[in-house]
């Protein structure tokens, strides 16, 4: 693992400030992340299967902004939540997480309980199951890009 942030050869406390840096920095621009996919994925698809006033941009942007503000609030709490443990996981352990474990630890925490609720008590039908599929995306945009800045090797 040579050349990781895990096992840095600069001085330690060097070592420390880029892990804590890229901890931040992954703090804020993964739940970014996250709320953009929301966004984008619903303006998109209000412009073309929305509504009569989402069909507009001013109707589709409307509706893209309110979901992409709260997807935001829900992305920020569990990246500072999961993204926390996670990355203090990885330092206590001093090696790096999988990509593979950041994905299912994002679809078991955040994507399956949000969908078991949004689909509870409904039938399953195809607009039964545009949240949960909403909801699939954040939470991947938001565990990926958390990876990718506070977890990948520093170097990759």
């Amino acid at each position: 693992m040579s050349g990781s942030a895990w096992s840095c050869s600069r001085s330690r406390s060097s070592c420390d400030d880029l892990l804590v840096k890229r901890f931040l920095a992954a703090l804020v621009l993964a739940p970014v992340a996250g709320a953009l996919a929301g966004f984008l994925s619903v303006l998109i698809a209000s412009l073309f299967v929305g509504s009569g006033h989402e069909r507009t941009l001013s109707g589709a942007t409307a509706s893209a902004s309110f979901l992409g503000f709260y997807a935001l609030l829900i992305c920020f709490v569990y990246t500072a939540v999961v993204g926390s443990a996670a990355y203090a996981y990885a330092r206590r352990r001093r090696r790096r997480l999988s990509l593979a474990v950041a994905l299912t630890v994002a679809v078991v925490t955040g994507a399956i309980p949000w969908s078991i609720a949004a689909v509870a008590g409904r039938d399953l039908t195809g607009e039964a199951l545009i949240f949960p599929a909403l909801v699939l995306l954040c939470s991947v945009a938001t565990a990926w890009t958390f990876w990718r800045i506070a977890l990948a090797e520093a170097n990759a």
